[in-house]
């Protein structure tokens, strides 16, 4: 499985706020083949390899309008050497646009995460004016979205109250190795807490930036100070914040320290060594840093932005409190610096909690799995519906399809290429004596159809496939189908075995030991390519109901995947019409049909074909 990424992570490039970014997507990579990042940035940044499968590209872009045009062109040489089978955006932001432009092109499947809480959320409208019109486009990316990921339940219920269907939606939160805080050097620990003059530590480690409201933390740690004098407040990170909060401490005279940015192995140092964690953030979809704080033992204090309130039980391994609340703030920091035995306790708790409920390595997977099931169990679910096929002439198609654009819509395929129509080959599976094709012509009983569809011309080995089965009874039809590379499939049909489907789920497995039981038990092979050129539409306000058009058809013997372009004409100046639906056919579709007299047809592709190719009767 190839991944694309387009990110905003300057971490990602081993520059900005790095923490642990670059050792996740290590991990990402053990899973699967390659994960390229597209990381939108300013100029002076060169790309980056993370591991031996991960590489990372910054954008380089002179100003920020420019981020978009120039992932697109990064993308556009990345595509060239390979095709991906699922891109996933960081946000459903500018991000996602470009993810959709490059799903559009190449009709890969699109992952759009929700790291932060967008939707109907005051005060991330509040923060900035420019993000009432990122809401806006939020809102329109995420109809383009094949599935979404949610840092939290909060984020969820707010995609579902958004018309996010919730069978696409996965809650899975940002993976944290909790087992590299499970200790520390306590040399370590000691000379920070002697730095500090042995007082009580106040931490806080983020971004220096406006949703983190770390003005809130100030205003609460100068009513801590006015009621104690021995604790401090340690603020560890950049951002554009940084200046302006400075002159607030100093022009106050607290006691507050700013360290720039650390790498996560030398921030653990500094949780073990203070006495109460606190964040303050306007919004959080998750709260990294407060499964960082807990699984060193230490109570937590956040505001209750809708990701924290899922790290924090209330009383039990922490406090939560009113987003700009700094009163409230101050008196439960207070109320734990002052009272040794309840730190212990929420600290012991909070340790329990998370090393119980947040297992890094068991999130990784359920990140692995969610993609797997995105590229595979999409692709190979199965439809039950009927199918009637008509035989167009040539010269009534353009009008019938004019017709039919009065009711329905243009699929994602042909949206591509403008309403055109779009190239599809068929390699079909069957006997040396022609087993399949003999069955097929009695339409009495139930009817099995094996074949390979592709629709991009086969010019390497790295190409994506769809082994499809199709099982017919009268009109009735059902078919399921699997997308994998060519050279996996090959190689599992080669080798007779399973093993480069192992990460495949349990539904795509069995299609593809199907595939392996007819060309063991029946020895059946690919044996016959047919090439068409297919225009499809779906019902405007009907889904159900879909037509597709094929023209333009040449078949012939299949002596390799590479040798499927030339071939015998089949059905000269005229077409097929399929209508594929589950109830009944709508009245202005019978309306149609018997306004052009258009004429049922019951001979198959395949059969015409073999009758063509193989002088078969």
């Amino acid at each position: 499985m190839n991944i694309l990424i387009i990110s905003l992570d300057k971490g990602l490039l081993g520059q900005g706020q790095l923490g642990d970014v670059c050792e996740r997507h290590k991990e990402y990579g053990k899973r699967v083949d390659s994960i390229d990042i597209i990381v939108f940035s300013k100029s002076g940044y060169s790309p980056y390899v993370i591991s031996e499968n991960v590489s990372a590209f910054p954008t380089n872009s002179s100003y920020k309008f420019l981020y978009i045009r120039d992932a697109m062109k990064i993308a556009r040489r990345l595509f060239e050497k390979k095709h991906y089978d699922l891109i996933i955006t960081q946000d459903p932001f500018i991000t996602a646009t470009v993810g959709i432009r490059l799903k559009k092109m190449h009709t890969t499947k699109l992952l759009i995460h929700f790291h932060g809480d967008f939707l109907d959320n005051g005060s991330f409208l509040r923060e900035d004016w420019k993000n009432r019109y990122l809401v806006l486009l939020a809102k329109h990316n995420m109809k383009e979205a094949d599935a979404f990921r949610a840092m939290s339940i909060g984020i969820q219920k707010k995609l579902i109250l958004n018309g996010v269907p919730e069978n696409k939606i996965k809650v899975i939160p940002t993976p944290v190795d909790i087992s590299k805080f499970g200790n520390t050097d306590i040399n370590k620990v000691e000379a920070i807490r002697k730095d500090y003059e042995n007082k009580k530590i106040i931490l806080f480690v983020g971004r220096l930036e406006k949703v983190k409201d770390i003005e809130t933390l100030i205003h609460a740690y100068e009513e801590v100070a006015k009621k104690i004098n021995n604790a401090t407040l340690v603020v560890i990170g950049s951002g554009s914040e940084g200046a302006k909060l400075k002159d607030l401490c100093a022009g106050k005279k607290l006691d507050v320290h700013f360290l720039e940015q650390k790498e996560q192995k030398d921030i653990i140092a500094y949780y073990y060594a203070c006495d109460i964690f606190v964040l303050s953030s306007l919004s959080e979809s998750f709260g990294k840093v407060l499964i960082e704080a807990s699984a060193c033992g230490k109570p937590v204090i956040s505001t209750a932005t809708t990701g924290a309130m899922e790290i924090i039980k209330d009383g039990y391994n922490g406090f939560l409190v009113g987003i700009g609340d700094y009163s409230l703030m101050g008196e439960k920091i207070l109320y734990i610096l002052k009272n040794f035995d309840v730190a212990l306790a929420m600290g012991q708790n909070a340790k329990k909690y998370v090393f119980e409920n947040f297992d890094g390595k068991v999130v990784t997977e359920k990140i692995i799995a969610f993609w797997n099931n995105i590229v595979h169990v999409i692709e190979s679910a199965s439809f039950l519906r009927q199918e009637i096929k008509f035989l167009i002439p040539w010269d009534q198609l353009n009008t019938i399809i004019g017709e039919m654009r009065k009711f329905m819509e243009f699929d994602e395929y042909s949206n591509i290429t403008g309403g055109n129509f779009y190239k599809i080959i068929n390699v079909y599976f069957d006997t040396q004596d022609f087993q399949c094709y003999h069955q097929r012509k009695d339409i009495t009983k139930e009817l099995t159809k094996y074949r390979l569809r592709i629709y991009v011309e086969p010019d390497t080995e790295d190409f994506i496939v769809y082994p499809e089965i199709k099982k017919r009874k009268g009109k009735y039809v059902k078919k399921f189908r699997v997308k994998i590379s060519y050279s996996d499939f090959s190689r599992i049909m080669q080798n007779m075995s399973l093993d480069k489907a192992s990460n495949m789920p349990a539904e795509s497995r069995e299609i593809i030991q199907e595939f392996l039981q007819i060309a063991s038990q029946h020895q059946m092979k690919p044996i016959l390519f047919v090439n068409y050129k297919r225009c499809a539409m779906v019902g405007g306000l009907n889904k159900d109901i879909r037509v597709i058009f094929d023209k333009e058809f040449t078949a012939g013997s299949f002596q390799g995947i590479h040798k499927v372009s030339d071939g015998n004409i089949l059905l000269e100046n005229a077409s097929i019409m399929e209508v594929k639906y589950s109830d009944e056919l709508p009245q202005w579709l019978k309306e149609i049909i018997l306004k052009y007299q258009i004429r049922e047809f019951h001979d198959s592709k395949y059969c015409i074909a073999v009758q063509r190719c193989f002088n078969l009767h």
